[in-house]
This record gives C-alpha cells, sequence and structure tokens, in this order.
C-alpha cells in the first residue's frame, strides 16, 4: 500500500523507485570551505544540491530485537571481580560516585591515589618495554594485594567471578546508498550538501546532534542562500520510515531545507542573515510521531506557522493536562 502525506495540504504519494538517484555515486568531500562565503564562491558552477532525509522512529518497539532492523554488537566487559576490586578501592579511599553527583568530579583522595599509581608505574613499563595496559599493572601490583582475599571470601563459586562477561550495542539499521547510511537521527532529520569536485560528487553532512554537525548545516545553508538568489540550487526530500524503508518525498527547484539550526554554531551578522533568508524555501513538520504532514513555505510564512502550530500543540499540552488534574 501506497505512504500518503500531506505537503502544504496537498496530497504526495511517496516512491520507493525514483529513477536516477541523487543519493548515488557520492563519497564524503576531503576539503570543506570555512565559512558561508566561500561555501558561495567554491560551489558556484559546481551543480550544488540538498539532500534532507526525515527520519522516523522505528514503529514498533519488537522491530529493537529484530536483527533486519537492528544491528547487534557484542563487546566484552570486565569480569565481575575487576567491578570488585574497583569497589573495594573507593570504599577505602573515598565513593566515586557519590562524589561525581555531588561534586561532579572523581573523589579527590581516590583521584590522587590512583595518579599516584600511573606516575609510579608507567616509567617502569616504558623502561622494561612490557606490553601490558597500566591499569592492568596496577589492579596486579596494587589492588589485588590490597583486596583479593578480602573479595574470595565472600564467594564459594569463585569461577564465575573471573569470567568474562558480554553486553550487546543495538544500532539502527540505515538501508541508504553509501555514504548516506552514516546518519543519526538527532532532531529527526539529516542534510546532506552534495556538488561536482573534479568530475566527481562529493557531499558534507549536517543536521542537529554535534556541534561540528551544526556547524557544517549552518555553513552549507547560508552559503547556498546566497547563491541560490541567482542560481537556483535543486533539493531533494526523502523520507526514512518506521520500517527502515526510504521513500522519495520530493524534488523542490529552488533551495529547501529545515530552517532549523540554521546559525547554531556558526554565527554571522543577524541582518545579513535574516536577509539569506529571503532566498529560500523552508520546511516544517511535526517530529513527534509517524511523519505525515509538512509545509514547504518562504521564511516569512514559515515562522508564522511555526509559531502557530507551537501555540497549538503547546495548548493541546494544557488541556491534557486539565483534564488529567495536574494543571
Amino acid at each position: 500500500m501506497n505512504r500518503i502525506i500531506l505537503l502544504n495540504n496537498k496530497k504526495v504519494i511517496l516512491q520507493e523507485q525514483f529513477g536516477n538517484s541523487p543519493l548515488e555515486g557520492i563519497s564524503w568531500a576531503m576539503e570543506r570551505p570555512f565559512t558561508h562565503e566561500e561555501i558561495f564562491k567554491k560551489l558556484k558552477c559546481k551543480n550544488p544540491y540538498t539532500i534532507t532525509i526525515f527520519i522516523e522512529s522505528l514503529t514498533k518497539g519488537e522491530y529493537w530485537r529484530k536483527k533486519e532492523y537492528v544491528k547487534f554488537t557484542r563487546h566484552t566487559k570486565q569480569p565481575f571481580y575487576i567491578q570488585l576490586l574497583f569497589e573495594e578501592f573507593y570504599k577505602e579511599f573515598g565513593n566515586q560516585l557519590r562524589e561525581r553527583r555531588k561534586l561532579n568530579q572523581w573523589d579527590s583522595q581516590a583521584n590522587d591515589v590512583y595518579s599516584k599509581w600511573l606516575e609510579k608505574y608507567r616509567p617502569i613499563l616504558e623502561r622494561e618495554r612490557k606490553n601490558i595496559d597500566i591499569d592492568d599493572y596496577i589492579i596486579e601490583k596494587e589492588l589485588e594485594p590490597r583486596y583479593k582475599k578480602k573479595i574470595l571470601k565472600k564467594f564459594m563459586n569463585r569461577k564465575d567471578i573471573f569470567r568474562d562477561r558480554f553486553f550487546y550495542d543495538k544500532e539502527r539499521r540505515y538501508i541508504i546508498p553509501e555514504p548516506f547510511s552514516f546518519i543519526r537521527v538527532e532532531g529527526g532529520y539529516q542534510n546532506f550538501f552534495v556538488w561536482e569536485d573534479g568530475g566527481k560528487k562529493v557531499a558534507a553532512m549536517g543536521a542537529s546532534g554535534s556541534s561540528g554537525r551544526r556547524e557544517t548545516n549552518s555553513k552549507f545553508i547560508l552559503g547556498l542562500l546566497k547563491l541560490n538568489k541567482t542560481d537556483p540550487i535543486s533539493s531533494y526530500l526523502f523520507l526514512y520510515t518506521g520500517e527502515n524503508k526510504l521513500l522519495f518525498v520530493r524534488k523542490f527547484n529552488s533551495l529547501c531545507v529545515p530552517a532549523l539550526d540554521i546559525g547554531s554554531n556558526y554565527a554571522i551578522d543577524y541582518q545579513e542573515q535574516k536577509h539569506l533568508m529571503q532566498h529560500g524555501t523552508f520546511l516544517d513538520w511535526d517530529m513527534l510521531g509517524t511523519f505525515s504532514a509538512a509545509t514547504a513555505t518562504p521564511y516569512e510564512k514559515y515562522l508564522v506557522l511555526s509559531k502557530k502550530r507551537y501555540e497549538d500543540e503547546f495548548k493541546e499540552t494544557m488541556e491534557r493536562l486539565k483534564l488529567a488534574g495536574i494543571q
């Protein structure tokens, strides 16, 4: 069954097949401009375009237990015995967790003691060229002589505490052409900025999340907004669904991106940014739940619509609280 969304209140049928994919034949850019002005100059006549992928959460909780939706990675964890050694250490020299909560730092006495051991044993390992981790060496020379007998007295079945332990990382699979499978879901979207360099297509990535991605997002959007005034830049919108399917939404013939995070970690003069924002179209959507509708409007209208949506959401939340007897 075809997925349908509303874009500017008009029905759009999403497609799994969309011809020559703007996602294919791309590698990461090795060199990137430092400012939005450099982006404006460098990408002129380089056939730039943008790709935005809206990202839904996995639709069903049960998908997090299925390999076709999630990648499971097994990691080795230290034996319980090592954990117990350090617990005894902190009992003697201070409670690490308590001090972290109170002071947001390690207990000073425990930190000082361990620092002295590091200073003591690091030169020995370097001098004797021993291929051993310094923490393992401290366990052998300091922690075990202090606490091993005390710990072993507590356990009848001692083999269990010396066994390696394991845990699994769960990471959602992104079935998207490389290199775009390396994405993160913070903010519910991901932007890619593509251009030609030396006869090949290269890209940079921007979005919410890390400071570096926000900075890249701001620089490229501001630079491309300036370029879009005279050389319209195509923008492609995709949806990555809660069932791990990539669907094509629409191609825009002029720059169209989410208005989120523009200016974040890269500040320019307010009036200049406001002026540049007049040269683009901006996406707005409900980032919570299943993606069903979006708007793509000029900046001034975007501000009006997004303000109204936030006011409506706030009003709805307050009404729910009132009904629940919380307000």
